[in-house]
């Protein structure tokens, strides 16, 4: 599969890629593609008519995140390879071992590392689940000790106020308005301190963005009326954080039976990196197909016109600037974040035959 790019730059994080009207901004948060072949667009006029912003920035990061994938891929195959020679050397009883195992604790440091630095290798777009969301929003999902589903449905009315990074909010609960209007409430009063709230089994599950995670975990106070939290006062509270789905922080190598654990825990690990590359191609296939009948519609449309320029097209481009007017006067980090990767490819040359074909 071949990918359309408005131009040919790229960087060490990914490419950056513009897409027509698809489903692809419908399933990011399932995944997109790896390794492919990135072309210039058939036609220039042909890209600006198919220009997605939130499309765009959509494919742009989850390519970001197959390359940290990639990256990733790339070193437990070593480390699989290491960890299994390893142990063939201990059953061999070889005697030979200390250069190896100094070697073997390096790569481990290493992966442990650059898993560490996945949230902003990847710009926010891949979370510790191993699923593509949008930019900056890869979520750290926590739970509160003290806070569970049967508090907002047993006990007496109180008032909760939370304190985090210096920020406030309070939520008043009534377990006699029912379990779904307290969520709301504790939904609407935290928003604006940026934690999500949802209800998961019996528990409460809060989430913040992954670069909020640590600042919020350090912080994060809680003061009751009296019930849920008896002292009136803040108090620090007992946080449990969601464990990634791979966890390098606990490898070890320093025996057989460490060496052996680590091994199938890089064996799960590169399943679990098979599978979310998987699921991220067959998105990006899926936006493929939907926009090749595009392409092949512009370029049979501008075959039959004899290059012309029509009216429609015309009003289109009418459209198309109001459209980007309107948007690029909002003061708002997503519109230039979706707009910048597209700006980045055009080259002055082809903003002249853009200009020229007018």
């Amino acid at each position: 599969m071949q990918i359309p790019a408005l131009g040919s730059g790229t960087s060490t994080s990914g490419r950056r890629l513009a897409f027509g009207d698809g489903g692809f901004g419908r399933s990011a948060a399932q995944g997109a593609s790896s390794g492919q072949t990135v072309t210039s667009l058939p036609s220039t006029r042909g890209g600006l008519r198919n220009l997605d912003f939130e499309l765009n920035r959509q494919v742009a990061g989850a390519q970001q995140a197959l390359n940290f994938l990639d990256q990733a891929g790339n070193r437990l195959q070593s480390l699989k390879g290491a960890l299994s020679g390893k142990l063939a050397e201990k059953k061999a009883d070889s005697g030979t071992g200390s250069g190896s195992d100094a070697k073997l604790n390096e790569q481990l440091r290493q992966f442990n590392a650059l898993w560490r630095q996945r949230d902003a290798a990847t710009a926010g777009t891949l979370d510790g689940q191993l699923k593509v969301v949008q930019a900056g929003s890869a979520q750290q999902r926590f739970k509160v000790r003290g806070l569970d589903a049967d508090s907002l449905r047993s006990g007496d009315k109180e008032t909760l106020s939370f304190a985090a990074a210096g920020k406030q909010a309070s939520v008043a609960l009534d377990p006699a308005a029912g379990e779904t209007t307290a969520l709301r409430r504790f939904q609407n009063a935290l928003a604006p301190m940026g934690i999500g709230v949802q209800r998961s089994g019996g528990s409460l599950v809060f989430s913040v963005a992954e670069g909020d995670w640590p600042a919020l975990r350090d912080s994060l106070a809680v003061k009751g009326g009296g019930q849920r939290f008896p002292t009136g006062q803040f108090n620090r509270v007992r946080t449990e954080a969601e464990a990634d789905a791979i966890q390098p922080q606990s490898w070890r190598a320093d025996d057989t039976d460490a060496a052996r654990q680590t091994l199938q825990e890089v064996l799960t690990a590169l399943d679990l990196i098979r599978q979310a590359k998987s699921t991220i191609n067959r998105s990006l296939a899926e936006a493929d197909a939907r926009m090749q009948p595009q392409q092949k519609s512009t370029a049979s449309g501008a075959a039959a016109a004899g290059g012309a320029t029509t009216v429609d097209e015309s009003d289109w481009a009418a459209s198309f600037v109001q459209r980007f007017e309107a948007m690029a006067e909002k003061p708002d980090f997503n519109v230039f974040a979706a707009v910048a990767p597209a700006l980045m490819a055009v080259s002055r040359n082809r903003v002249m035959a853009l200009l020229g074909a007018a």
